[in-house]
């Protein structure tokens, strides 16, 4: 970019402070840019200002396959279907989808995984939803009324006599533009994961 003499350009910048492989903040700044001539020679003065610090903020991550993930937060799809009911301390709080390559109804994600590595390389955040009711489907006619809304059909996701099967209602969901990257998360319970601050420490590259 090209800055005019005298022009003082004022933007927002944020840093990110790692110790040890740790996430310890995250800082936002003001960067102050100046221009002027000195001795017949261009001298750009660049001032930052510390504006503040904010602590590593925790999400809940939900792993769902595709493409029933992309239905979920376009609310194509309005009830997922689990083996489990959702845990009461996440009822009501927005939770990140995690997109994962279609495979069985076990889960393909490791029960710890750090951002940036092979692992998490396929891994997307493609939007969140906030889940706000949980039935319990106790007979197939009950699970196949509500057929248009969770999508299963007679899939190894669907009903199974004899097996618990719950349905998760999303009452709001929001699609991300351009997908995340997968954070580094740590499981909590079954498909649920929380982030964690921590990012894989690299090596100086020269």
């Amino acid at each position: 970019m090209i800055v005019p003499l005298g022009l003082v350009v004022v933007g927002a910048v944020g840093f990110l402070i790692v110790k040890g492989g740790k996430k310890t903040k995250c800082v936002e700044a003001k960067e102050e840019v100046k221009v002027e001539m000195k001795n017949n020679a261009t001298h750009v003065e660049v001032k930052t200002t510390m504006a503040k610090e904010t602590d590593f903020k925790e999400e809940v991550v939900l792993e769902v396959q595709r493409p029933w993930s992309r239905k979920l937060v376009t609310l194509e799809k309005t009830v997922e279907i689990r083996g489990y009911p959702l845990p009461k301390e996440f009822k009501g709080l927005w939770i990140e989808i995690l997109e994962t390559p279609r495979s069985s109804v076990v889960s393909s994600v490791p029960d710890k995984l750090l951002e940036g590595t092979d692992e998490s390389e396929e891994l997307y955040l493609v939007g969140r939803v906030l889940i706000s009711d949980v039935k319990e489907y106790k007979s197939i006619e009950e699970f196949n009324k509500d057929a248009s809304l969770h999508m299963a059909g007679d899939s190894e996701f669907g009903f199974r006599e004899g097996k618990p099967c719950f349905g998760w209602t999303v009452k709001q969901a929001e699609r991300y533009d351009c997908p995340k990257p997968c954070p580094s998360m740590q499981r909590v319970v079954r498909s649920i994961f929380k982030t964690i601050d921590y990012v894989p420490a690299k090596e100086d590259e020269w």
